[in-house]
């Protein structure tokens, strides 16, 4: 073998694909193409018509028909899938069985049983399987976690978060998204469990009050939730999609010897 022209498997780009070309979507495959090192974008697959084509003449990437066509490419070593919640499981289940490593935007699926299907179903079929879940890998939240679990501030009292968009997203996808507290309050709850520890209990409120749309659906523009960690203590989680101003992101834990902020880390 010529050992100057081998690449092995540790030091090549991973070849991904992206299903789902909505405002995530878009995100990670302009990501995977100019923005990723160790990743390579070669194909895009949407179902409307038209939107992979628009997408991969951007990127440089090919457009597949079908998500099938893109499973299908032969230099294929996984995908990311930022499809609609509903579709999450079906795709993450079918790249599995075509042997790609998944990406999956939150959340897996709303229903639990679900959920534990398509762990079980990529674990079985020795592919990878990470949720988008990206406050574990910022630096600033990365850290928070090693001081707090460190010991530094002493013992966490109250976890405070809050999370703000401008505006809320298309009225299609807020009807099949879960609702303000799994599309947007999901970041909050894992980063409580990471940083502070189990859950013991959860109440929450909330409110429609900017757009009729977000009531009509049976959902909220603003809420805020009550933690209380079996350790003892508290969490408010404070989440708006209509903070007019602008995008807000912060996260507080106040402990028995000190303080740690993280303010907007995106």
């Amino acid at each position: 073998m010529d050992q100057g022209r081998h690449t092995s498997a540790k030091s090549r780009r991973a070849r991904l694909g992206v299903a789902g070309l909505g405002r995530m979507g878009v995100v990670h495959a302009e990501n995977v193409a100019s923005r990723c090192p160790s990743a390579q974008l070669l194909s895009v697959f949407d179902p409307r018509p038209g939107a992979a084509a628009q997408v991969s003449a951007q990127l440089g990437a090919t457009a597949a028909a079908t998500f099938a066509d893109l499973l299908s490419h032969p230099d294929l070593d996984g995908v990311v899938i930022a499809s609609s919640t509903s579709a999450h499981a079906e795709l993450a289940l079918a790249a599995a069985r075509a042997g790609k490593h998944v990406f999956c935007e939150k959340p897996l699926s709303l229903e639990r049983n679900v959920t534990a299907e398509v762990v079980a179903g990529l674990e079985a079929a020795g592919v990878k399987l990470q949720v988008g879940f990206h406050r574990r890998f910022d630096p600033a939240f990365a850290a928070a976690a090693d001081r707090v679990h460190a010991g530094e501030l002493g013992g966490v009292y109250l976890f405070r978060a809050a999370q703000r968009d401008m505006a809320p997203p298309r009225p299609e996808f807020l009807a099949g998204s879960g609702g303000i507290f799994i599309d947007m309050g999901i970041h909050d709850f894992d980063a409580a469990r990471w940083l502070v520890g189990e859950v013991g209990s959860v109440s929450a409120h909330g409110a429609a009050l900017s757009e009729p749309g977000i009531a009509e659906i049976g959902d909220f523009d603003s809420a805020v939730v009550v933690l209380t960690f079996t350790s003892g203590a508290l969490g408010v989680v404070d989440i708006s999609r209509v903070a007019g101003y602008g995008y807000d992101s912060s996260t507080e834990l106040v402990g028995r010897h000190a303080t740690v902020r993280i303010d907007e880390p995106w």
